[in-house]
């Protein structure tokens, strides 16, 4: 197993690593430990010197401060976790004005760049211009940069020019320049670069795989003088479109004169189900790791292949094995594909339309499933207006109410606007409420104060949202948030208050959901885990999608089918349509093999024609 290893690296202060491990072998875990070791060695004694997390995104980074929270640390003040956005925020906040970044940074508005970036696709018929600036955005080199658009359309070059030019007239930073701005002023300042590469004598940075050229950069400012441990698999490198690049962990090595550490053991899944992972992800060449994954979990059952003769056939074994894995009560359930558009759009439609007629939830895949849902944002925003009684969690809170919309939110905005925030019983609420408002008001803000435990909030959260919400067919998801919330919490509403974006993440409903449905894209589900899983879809030129003119899309592809197959932890299955009608081309196309089953160890496998 991966213990032995696991102590070497993080008993380890005087040299710089890099842990190359697979799918459920603990990478998070091995973090939470050098942390604590480090804790317990006193390593930063009252220096004021910090040890530094970076991570790929936010919600990485918010699951990382929760364990830490919850590891062995008595004192957690020595650590700072960021994504490298976050980090090059901070920095630019404060030091800006030394390259003329004025605080506060004007960030440009998520809606507002959405609308620019649609007005730039149409007017120069860039196409997925979004795309082709976060690739371009996220190369460090300038001449690289330029060799880089003009790989690309002439329109490209004439849309980044007038984002650019947008962007400057407006004085606006978008979310790849906190990063870049952040490296040109760290280098144009001598005595700033000095401060922060004595800053984090200790840095340790999860998924090094999706860094890309700009983070890596960023890094090597920052971590010249540091001891870096680094967690990475090159097998679940899957978002090169966005910028990350294999070469990254070569040069990791290499520049910070690194050790090679790997852990192969497998936690996760049955022994089947990592022989068809390792022999699939064996054809990716120029592979840093050649060691395999291994597990001494039982074989379980071998993986089902179903070639279907068409959509309808495809549909139906989808559905008779989930209600068959529901029957007998294996656990939850994902059903993944490629990405959610043609072939799979209709697969997705109906799949989820025969299994709700049978009593079978579904729940599409996103990030922010829980933290978007009506309900669990009312219940949130009740429990911040209980601890705060402020005039303006009063106007969120009410929100919900029946009679009550945006139009009474702004009368309290505008007061807001006018006399500070206050708390809310400092003011005569009649300034924004009718007479018939006022009484629903009251009746809510009465029945929220004898709402003494944190789940009767909720509960109370639920029946008010339920009046004015569709909540179809949500009885099951609302009973496992409540779970969550009460195993989670131990019935503290600071608790949830303080963490609610890990409390309430997906990963923590999914430990808790029995037989439920969940629909997503591989990307989607990256870092996830299922009982059960269905791969649909792995049709030739629908899985892998080959992109004309795109370097190691192959490759790129294997490995996204790589991280689906090892989501599943007890059962995979894996469907393909022989053909389909194309309602865009208005005919019916056939569908070849996809090359990935051919590289699929046959003893696995059990095939149902």
């Amino acid at each position: 197993m991966n213990e032995n290893i696991i102590e070497e690296i993080i008993l380890d202060n005087k040299s710089s690593a890099l842990v190359l491990a697979g799918p459920g072998a603990g990478k998070t875990r091995l973090i939470i430990r050098k942390l604590e070791i480090l804790a317990q060695q006193d390593y930063f004694n009252s220096s004021g010197k910090k040890a530094l997390v970076l991570t790929f995104n936010k919600k990485a980074s918010i699951e990382l401060q929760s364990r830490i929270e919850k590891a062995n640390i008595p004192d957690s003040s020595f650590i700072e976790v960021f994504t490298y956005h976050g980090l090059g925020y901070k920095i630019l906040r404060t030091y800006g004005y030394l390259i003329d970044i004025s605080y506060p940074l004007k960030l440009f508005p998520i809606d507002e760049r959405k609308a620019l970036i649609k007005e730039l696709e149409s007017t120069y018929q860039a196409f997925s211009f979004d795309l082709f600036y976060q690739k371009y955005a996220s190369i460090a080199n300038e001449k690289d940069r330029e060799r880089f658009v003009g790989k690309h359309a002439q329109e490209y070059a004439d849309a980044l020019c007038s984002y650019n030019s947008f962007k400057e007239e407006k004085g606006l930073i978008d979310y790849s320049d906190l990063i870049s701005k952040c490296i040109e002023l760290l280098q144009n300042s001598n005595w700033l670069r000095r401060v922060f590469q004595g800053a984090y004598p200790a840095i340790l940075v999860d998924e090094f795989q999706d860094t890309d050229q700009l983070q890596f950069k960023m890094l090597m400012i920052l971590g010249l003088y540091s001891n870096i441990l680094s967690v990475a698999d090159e097998d679940q490198i899957i978002y090169e479109f966005r910028g990350a690049e294999e070469k990254n962990i070569n040069d990791f090595i290499d520049v910070f004169k690194a050790s090679k550490y790997h852990l192969s053991y497998n936690h996760r899944s049955t022994n089947n189900i990592v022989q068809v992972a390792n022999s699939l992800i064996s054809n990716n060449t120029n592979r840093l790791s050649r060691i395999p994954m291994h597990t001494n979990n039982p074989d379980g059952s071998k993986i089902g292949i179903y070639m279907c003769s068409s959509i309808d056939e495809e549909v139906l074994r989808i559905k008779n094995l989930i209600i068959y894995w529901n029957k007998e009560n294996k656990g939850n359930c994902a059903i993944l594909f490629r990405e959610k558009v043609n072939l799979s759009k209709i697969i997705i439609s109906r799949v989820s339309k025969e299994l709700d007629e049978v009593g079978v939830q579904t729940y599409e895949l996103k990030p922010d499933m829980i933290l978007k849902d009506p309900v669990v944002q009312w219940f949130i925003v009740a429990l911040r207006f209980k601890e705060y009684l402020t005039l303006s969690l009063l106007s969120e809170f009410v929100l919900f109410l029946p009679g009550i919309g945006r139009r009474t939110q702004e009368k309290i905005y505008d007061y807001i606007r006018k006399h500070d925030d206050i708390l809310y019983d400092d003011v005569d609420l009649a300034l924004f409420f009718s007479k018939k408002q006022l009484y629903i008001v009251d009746g809510i803000l009465n029945e929220l104060f004898k709402s003494h435990h944190i789940l009767d909030v909720f509960d109370l959260a639920y029946n008010k949202v339920s009046e004015k919400e569709k909540l179809k067919n949500k009885e099951k998801f609302y009973g496992n948030i409540r779970r969550v919330i009460e195993q989670e919490t131990n019935g503290s509403a600071k608790e949830l208050v303080k963490n609610y974006r890990y409390i309430l993440d997906v990963n923590n409903l999914l430990k808790l959901s029995k037989n439920e449905v969940f629909i997503g894209t591989i990307h989607q589900v990256k870092g996830l885990e299922f009982e059960n899983v269905v791969i649909s879809g792995v049709s030739n030129g629908i899985f892998p999608k080959i992109k004309q003119g795109v370097e190691n899309t192959i490759q790129e592809e294997r490995r996204l089918f790589y991280v689906g197959i090892t989501r599943a932890m007890f059962n995979l299955c894996i469907t393909a349509s022989r053909e389909w009608f194309n309602p865009l081309e208005k005919r019916i196309e056939r569908l070849e093999v996809s090359p990935f089953l051919r590289e699929l160890p046959r003893e696995y496998l059990v095939f149902n024609q």
